[in-house]
């Protein structure tokens, strides 16, 4: 999914751009910069990205939505989109555990944005 969406490294802020990359030149890590970040938006297409990149809850996600790579594509700028995302994480707590960790934010952030998202 993540190479339909060709998503290949997110930087937010002032974000190291020497972070580790897969063999296929992938970003592996998408943890925002600093402690906090206020940004809903920022933070939920960062778990976005997160999500894709991951094969099984990627195809759980779409399979879920019945969205696909190109639908995502137009809507990356919707929030309600963004908000879906963490709502698809919310349900299921290890994903969003996993994410959030991937993210470099406490779930509880991934949730405020979805909150602020809808």
């Amino acid at each position: 999914v993540a190479e339909q969406l060709d998503v290949q490294r997110i930087v937010l802020d002032n974000q190291d751009l020497g972070q580790p990359v897969s063999p296929d030149g992938i970003a592996t890590n998408y943890a925002m910069s600093g402690e906090t970040h206020n940004d809903a938006e920022a933070l939920a297409l960062a778990a976005l990205a997160a999500t894709l990149t991951d094969e099984r809850r990627a195809e759980r996600f779409l399979s879920l939505t019945g969205l696909s790579p190109d639908g995502i594509r137009v809507r990356l700028t919707d929030r309600s989109l963004l908000a879906a995302c963490i709502a698809f994480l919310e349900g299921h707590e290890p994903d969003l555990v996993a994410v959030a960790e991937e993210v470099g934010v406490k779930p509880e952030a991934l949730l405020g944005a979805k909150a602020e998202l809808e």
